[in-house]
């Protein structure tokens, strides 16, 4: 009896030990049901972000596409005001002429001068034509001899430009990236005539260099448009890239 009385208690604590742990299990496994719930719901959230992320990206390319698009068609009109502004200032040239000076004959042999080569402006605009009618190959050979025969041209960083735009259009990454960084060498040198092409060259070269795999280069190209230019074209669209790839 003494030991039946004795054991009692103990069978009372081992119980109660038993339906203690049970608690602790139960809480345990609800605490984990929740953490797993919690995680599905941010693997869910993920993706979604991730989603979100490819079509910035996507739309930061299309933009960076028509902003290539948009400068070709403002160099043309830039090309036609100053070919109008010329011919204003000739006209006005001419028109302070006494007409007593013109001869009162007509020369029955017209002098003609047949130019030989095309202008630096003729060569610009008819390679601007071939590029907007994706005749890359035409539009390169056109900015190659503006470049070669006009290596002093207005147009000298704008052609080597577009000339590296041919390739990245064909998806020629590493020989649109020669063409980007003979822009960015020479500038950095002083060298280039010109170099308002600078910024979209910096932003093309990092592009390349993403369909290339080279993100971490990609990233200093585009920090380094932020940091220098911000009051370019390219500054806005080099933000929204490098959002899409430090995520």
């Amino acid at each position: 009896m003494k030991k039946f009385l004795l054991a009692l208690p103990i069978g009372v604590i081992i119980l109660s030990s038993c339906a203690n742990t049970n608690r602790d299990i139960a809480i345990l496994n609800k605490k984990i049901w929740q953490l797993k719930k919690e995680v599905r719901a941010l693997h869910q959230e993920h993706k979604e972000i991730k989603a979100d992320l490819q079509e910035l990206s996507s739309r930061t390319d299309n933009v960076a596409q028509m902003a290539s698009q948009n400068s070709v068609e403002i160099e043309k009109l830039k090309m036609k005001i100053n070919s109008l502004s010329s011919k204003v200032g000739t006209a006005n040239k001419t028109s302070s002429y006494s007409y007593s000076s013109i001869p009162d004959y007509q020369s029955d042999q017209v002098s003609t001068s047949v130019a030989t080569t095309l202008s630096e402006e003729d060569l610009y605009r008819q390679a601007l034509d071939a590029y907007r009618q994706q005749d890359f190959d035409r539009a390169r050979k056109l900015f190659l001899e503006l470049v070669q025969k006009y290596p002093y041209s207005k147009y000298y960083d704008n052609a080597l430009f577009w000339v590296g735009q041919t390739y990245y259009r064909e998806g020629k990454y590493d020989k649109a990236i020669e063409y980007f960084d003979r822009i960015i060498n020479e500038c950095d040198a002083g060298t280039s005539p010109d170099c308002n092409k600078m910024p979209m060259a910096l932003l093309k070269k990092a592009y390349s260099l993403i369909y290339l795999g080279e993100k971490n280069k990609a990233k200093t190209l585009l920090e380094r448009i932020i940091r220098e230019y911000p009051d370019s074209e390219a500054y806005d669209l080099a933000k929204r890239k490098l959002e899409t790839l430090n995520y």
